[in-house]
């Protein structure tokens, strides 16, 4: 039996890699009650500039209640957060995503 939602995910990353688009996924993350994000830049043929992981440092503590709970890892390939406030969610997302192609580097 296929898992449903491993079936979505795997074709959500497979239409990004077709699109040269990242793949970005949220999800609830119980112990926080915010949102955990994840962009992987690896469906793209560029990496994330210097200038963009610094911008997505900002953008982060912009949209968190600042507490030991919350934190991000951003690589040119990888960028995990942990802390989105639910009301935040929609719009860090967007910008995420304008971020991530305004600053791209070739790889």
């Amino acid at each position: 039996m296929i898992d449903s939602k491993a079936f979505e995910y795997d074709r959500h990353y497979s239409n990004c890699k077709k699109s040269n688009h990242p793949f970005i996924k949220a999800r609830k993350n119980p112990e926080t009650d915010g949102y955990l994000v994840f962009l992987d830049i690896a469906t793209c043929d560029y990496r994330l500039s210097k200038k963009g992981q610094e911008e997505l440092g900002a953008l982060f503590e912009s949209v968190t209640i600042l507490n030991s709970k919350n934190h991000c890892e951003i690589t040119r390939e990888l960028c995990s957060f942990d802390g989105v406030l639910p009301e935040k969610l929609n719009g860090f997302l967007s910008e995420l995503y304008e971020i991530t192609k305004k600053h791209q580097e070739s790889i």
